[in-house]
C-alpha cells in the first residue's frame, strides 16, 4: 500500500494526505471531513507511512538517544522510568544504551545515535568529551558539558541534610564511601562532608 494509491483513491495530493497522517501544522488547514476521509482510508487499506520518506521529508526521526552508565542500578532505573513516561504519550521513541563507564563505548554509542538520525540525546550521569550538534539534556553533574539543558542535584545540601539527621540521632563517628571514580558526581559528593559548612575547624563533623 502506497501513498500514491491513497492519493488516487481519495483524489487528494500526496502532500495533503501525508500532512494529515503526520499531524503536521498544515493538517489544520483541511476540514474535519477531509481529515476523517484520509484516516478512514488509511485504516481501511492498512496504510503505514514509510519511515525513511517521513524522515527525509520532515528532517525529523522522532527518535531520542538515551545513554546511561548502568541500566540496572536503582538511581538510573528511576530516571529511565520518568523518561519513558513522556514518549509513551507522544510520537517519539527512544534508543537506550549503557556504557559501563567505558569512554570508548560512550563515543561509539554517541556516533551510533548520530548515524541513526536521532533528534536529541539524553545523558544520565555520563561525561561528554566530544562535540554533539544536537539538542542535549544532561541529568547529573557534568562539568564537561557546556551546552544544552542540565538537571543537577545539589550534593552539598543533600549530604548536609543526611548528616544533620544522623547527628540528631546521636551519631558522631560516620563513615563515607567514595563512589565510582568515573561518576560525574563522585568528587563533589566526596568533598561535601569535608566542606567548612559541615565541619568544625579541625575537620570534625559537628
Amino acid at each position: 500500500m502506497t501513498l500514491k494509491f491513497l492519493s488516487e483513491r481519495l483524489r487528494l495530493s500526496k502532500s495533503a494526505i501525508s500532512s494529515v497522517l503526520n499531524n503536521s501544522p498544515l493538517a489544520r488547514t483541511f476540514s474535519s471531513k477531509t481529515r476523517e476521509r484520509i484516516f478512514k482510508a488509511a485504516e481501511e487499506y492498512n496504510y503505514k507511512p514509510n519511515y525513511f520518506a517521513r524522515y527525509l521529508n520532515q528532517r525529523r526521526s522522532y527518535l531520542i538517544g538515551v545513554l546511561s552508565p548502568d541500566l540496572a542500578e536503582g538511581y538510573n532505573t528511576s530516571i529511565l522510568g520518568g523518561i519513558e513516561k513522556h514518549p509513551l504519550h507522544s510520537d517519539y521513541h527512544y534508543f537506550l544504551a549503557s556504557h559501563e563507564w567505558s569512554k570508548a563505548r560512550i563515543e561509539q554509542t554517541l556516533q551510533m545515535f548520530l548515524e541513526r538520525g536521532v533528534d536529541s540525546i539524553i545523558l544520565i550521569n555520563t561525561p561528554l568529551n566530544s562535540e554533539v550538534d544536537l539538542p542535549l539534556a544532561v541529568i547529573g553533574k557534568a562539568s564537561t558539558v557546556e551546552r544544552g539543558i542540565s538537571i543537577t542535584i545539589d550534593n552539598h545540601v543533600g549530604i548536609r541534610g543526611a548528616l544533620e539527621h544522623l547527628v540528631s540521632l546521636g551519631h558522631r563517628k560516620i563513615a563515607f564511601f567514595k563512589g565510582h571514580r568515573d561518576s560525574a558526581d563522585t568528587q563533589d559528593r566526596w568533598d561535601a562532608p569535608r566542606a567548612d559548612s559541615l565541619s568544625d575547624k579541625k575537620g570534625r563533623i559537628v
